[in-house]
């Protein structure tokens, strides 16, 4: 039995609706994913003890971060390679969003794991803001992400679509606002036995601690971001001589489960 030319009409009209609808519905969902996930989002930098707060001073960026509540208590969690250089002068800062600019609290360093390149932070006191922020009305805990949205190992499938928060090349940590760089990518390779899995996703110097975000409902913390394997590429003249090694990103990411991450957590 043919169906009548309007029937079909109107069938494919309906479904090409109905796909566009999808679409749209879609992209709403992920802008408002990076809306909500980008308060827990923070930078971790650093100061000389000497600074003067009064003068604006500028910390100089050591890598990317987020922030986590746990029975109550706030930290701040990113990479122990990250701050490992750190100097008896130097003040350890976690630099937490704000719709005006920036709030610097000053961070203590209360557990790290050289071999899984995890280090937690405490939060003390405000050290400064950049701009006139009233933090007597800021509450670390509503950016803090829930460490009931951390996912299982099970969780983490290959192929999900995931969304990375931080600041590559230390971009965007000096802007209004103070606005973290959003990447989508997709799990390349699941939770291996060491805790780790890969993210089909560039990341770049300074991602180093951006957590990791699923963009499908519900969203779910999957983990951070450790490092990105690279490799050399070696250009050479007519004659056979080194004239450039230049470093090759490979475009995969990896990344530290949220479950090794709460293991961590005090």
């Amino acid at each position: 039995m043919r169906m009548k030319p309007l029937y079909m009409r109107i069938l494919i009209s309906f479904f090409i609706f109905s796909l566009l609808t999808d679409l749209a519905m879609s992209q709403v969902n992920i802008i408002e994913l990076i809306k909500e996930v980008k308060r827990s989002s923070v930078s971790i930098e650093k100061i000389h003890a000497k600074e003067d707060i009064k003068k604006h001073p500028k910390p100089a960026l050591l890598g990317s971060g987020f922030l986590t509540r746990k029975e109550g208590v706030n930290y701040a969690v990113t990479n122990n390679h990250v701050i490992r250089d750190l100097i008896n002068e130097e003040i350890l800062l976690v630099g937490i969003n704000h719709e005006r600019g920036k709030i610097f609290y000053r961070a203590n360093v209360i557990k790290k794991d050289t071999i899984r390149d995890v280090a937690i932070l405490s939060l003390s006191s405000v050290y400064f803001v950049t701009s006139d922020i009233d933090t007597n009305n800021f509450n670390v805990n509503y950016v803090s992400t829930q460490t009931s949205l951390f996912a299982d190992t099970n969780q983490i499938q290959e192929g999900m679509s995931v969304l990375i928060i931080g600041y590559p090349l230390g971009i965007g940590r000096e802007l209004i606002g103070n606005r973290p760089v959003s990447r989508v990518g997709i799990v390349a390779q699941s939770v291996t036995e060491n805790g780790t899995f890969l993210i089909d996703g560039i990341a770049s110097h300074g991602n180093s601690g951006s957590p990791v975000f699923s963009t499908q409902p519900p969203v779910k913390f999957l983990g951070m971001v450790v490092s990105f394997p690279n490799e050399r590429i070696d250009l050479y003249d007519n004659n056979g001589e080194l004239v450039a090694a230049l470093p090759y990103n490979s475009g995969l990411t990896v990344c530290i489960s949220a479950k090794v991450i709460l293991s961590l957590l005090p």
